[in-house]
């Protein structure tokens, strides 16, 4: 099996100027486990998970 077939497509992305209460309420709220954080170019810096 690839990778490609575990892909979301409906990935939650953020800047990092969120606050974590905000994010934790985002994780809840969507039902998901993570947040990909992106710079203004839209790339990837970091992940928050539970």
């Amino acid at each position: 099996m690839k990778i490609q077939h575990w892909i979301d497509e409906d990935v939650v992305t953020s800047s990092g100027n969120i606050s974590i209460r905000e994010t934790i309420s985002i994780l809840h709220k969507r039902l998901i486990g993570s947040i990909i954080i992106i710079d203004k170019d839209m790339k990837c810096k970091g992940i928050f998970t539970e």
